[in-house]
């Protein structure tokens, strides 16, 4: 009876690497984007919890927009993108406090966990204070006693580090303590986001927002737009807002982000978008160096994403503008074919403009076309020289794609020791995909001793953020017993994780559970499922599975 193993695990991802590593090894705000393996039917539901937050009704400095910000944010939240959303308005600071204890206790089993909230917010000593209503604040060493920490909430967070943190925070529209006891800071400290966080600020640290003067602050109503778009991850969400509002606001609020995000988290969902919206008159010269400025047009009848197509001219605008962000970004669209035709030409010239301006994203995604042979001629020494580039500067992706170069020596001379070297770096950083290379390392033998305990550790990392790969090798671990005590319960459990993922070996494994009756009863019907599942995933095996069970 044939075991899908950790080897055939290891050599998928090796396919993966070398047709190339980096086949869509495409990064935006930090994100790798390597594996591509389809969804499965059977995939569990994503479970989403939020908690929202709007005070406006101040005894002192009364707000008009933030009820209505945060009633609208938890009913986009609840109606439209499957959160179970509790909205808290006009909140003391004990309603506060219970209500994040509430939430804390409702997320332990979440995928997805979303903290916004609306009002006023304060910076005393570099820790940032929510205000609730009813505060009686004197002077700034009052904050401490009547406001609720932002912290709490952050720490109650960061508690759950598997699939994806949210908090935004809208809270930066004045300061509402007396002038006569008020700091030199302006608007809220930054924080530090945890691994598999974002934290979305209304603007820049140290600076104010504006509250606005329809029915939302100017950050929420381009917030409320940009969650409810089809196709767009939540880490793009905070570029798409931050180009809105500046181009609203003429640049006098700039939205912030801080991201340590590990996944892609598509919240209105995914489609297989029309190549619909156009980018007119745009001139990238290679040769120049140069580009006109550009203008959004939609064909008609093709597409009504209004939003969708404002957010690329202001995308388009800004990078022609000369800012290496929307350069980047406006490469990211073309590479990856967000709502126009992917150009991976195009791309490479935003990229080019972009790297000009030592933009690490841009680095990364421009040594991966070049990896590849999209949009340019095959140019692994240039690729190389881009993610040394940019790991130099301490870009974790770059860091780990330096060391799958190594490990495999494309464009550069097989070396196990600086393979290793540069997966320590980026895993340093949190990269998950890194701790699945170091997993390798030591489970193989690569410049080291096989050490499998050590291999395990470096899984199991990886598997609790909840990488696939890492999943299934903790499966076979257990299943095994190799590096860990054997454990049939545990290597079912987390063969299920990976395959609810759409993970073929994952996927696989499990099917030979019930096909065996390891764990549950024998089930042949689930067992066919789960490994048509599996071919369906790319899982070389599953023909050989099927074909045996209709045998019997």
């Amino acid at each position: 009876m044939y075991i899908a193993n950790s080897n055939e695990n290891f050599l998928s991802r090796c396919q993966l690497v070398c047709s190339l590593i980096l086949q869509r090894g495409k990064v935006f705000a930090g994100l790798f984007l390597i594996h591509w393996l389809s969804c499965i039917n059977h995939a569990t539901a994503e479970v989403r919890v939020a908690l929202v937050v709007g005070n406006s009704d101040y005894s002192v400095a009364p707000l008009r927009n933030p009820v209505n910000d945060a009633t609208d944010v938890a009913n986009l939240l609840s109606e439209k993108l499957g959160f179970d959303t509790t909205l808290v308005l006009d909140a003391d600071q004990a309603s506060m406090q219970r209500a994040i204890r509430d939430f804390s206790n409702k997320i332990k089993t979440a995928d997805v966990r979303l903290f916004y909230f609306a009002g006023h917010g304060v910076s005393v000593s570099g820790e940032n204070y929510m205000i609730p209503v009813g505060a009686e604040i004197a002077n700034e060493d009052e904050v401490e006693w009547e406001a609720v920490r932002t912290s709490l909430v952050l720490n109650t967070l960061e508690k759950y580090n598997s699939g994806a943190n949210v908090l935004i925070l809208d809270a930066c529209r004045d300061n509402p303590l007396p002038k006569s006891t008020r700091s030199g800071s302006r608007g809220l400290s930054e924080l530090n986001a945890p691994i598999g966080s974002l934290i979305l600020y209304a603007t820049a640290p140290g600076q104010v927002a504006e509250d606005g003067i329809g029915r939302n602050g100017t950050f929420t109503k381009h917030l409320l737009r940009s969650l409810a778009a089809p196709d767009v991850h939540i880490g793009d969400v905070a570029l798409d807002v931050r180009v809105a509002v500046m181009s609203e606001t003429d640049n006098k609020q700039v939205p912030w982000a801080e991201s340590s995000l590990t996944r892609r988290i598509y919240l209105a969902g995914q489609s297989n978008p029309p190549a619909s919206t156009s980018i007119s008159a745009e001139s990238a010269s290679i040769a120049s160096n140069t580009v006109q400025p550009t203008s959004v047009s939609v064909i008609p009848g093709q597409s009504s994403n209004n939003y969708e197509a404002s957010i690329l001219g202001a995308y388009s605008s800004a990078a022609a503008a000369g800012d290496s962000i929307a350069q980047a970004q406006m490469g990211f669209i073309y590479d990856t074919g967000r709502n126009v035709k992917e150009d991976n030409a195009r791309a490479a010239s935003w990229y080019r403009l972009a790297v000009m301006q030592n933009q690490l994203d841009a680095m990364v995604n421009l040594a991966a076309l070049y990896l590849n042979g999209e949009g340019v001629a095959v140019n692994k020494a240039k690729a190389v020289e881009l993610l040394l580039n940019a790991a130099d500067k301490g870009h974790p992706t770059a860091q780990r794609n330096l060391g799958v170069l190594y490990q495999f020596g494309e464009g550069v001379e097989q070396n196990y020791e600086t393979a290793r070297y540069w997966f320590e770096k980026a895993a340093n950083q949190g990269h998950l995909d890194a701790f699945v290379d170091l997993g390798d390392v030591f489970s193989r033998g690569l410049g080291v001793s096989v050490d499998e305990k050590t291999a395990f550790t470096w899984y199991m990392k990886a598997a609790l953020d909840g990488v696939a790969d890492a999943q299934a090798e903790v499966g076979y671990s257990y299943d095994e017993g190799i590096g860990t005590t054997q454990n049939f319960e545990k290597a079912m459990e987390w063969f299920e994780k990976a395959a609810n993922q759409g993970h073929p070996v994952g996927t696989h494994n499990l099917a030979e559970y019930y096909e065996l009756g390891k764990v549950v009863p024998i089930n042949i019907d689930k067992a066919k499922q789960l490994y048509q599942f599996a071919k369906q995933a790319g899982d070389t095996y599953a023909s050989e599975a099927l074909e045996r069970l209709e045998g019997q």
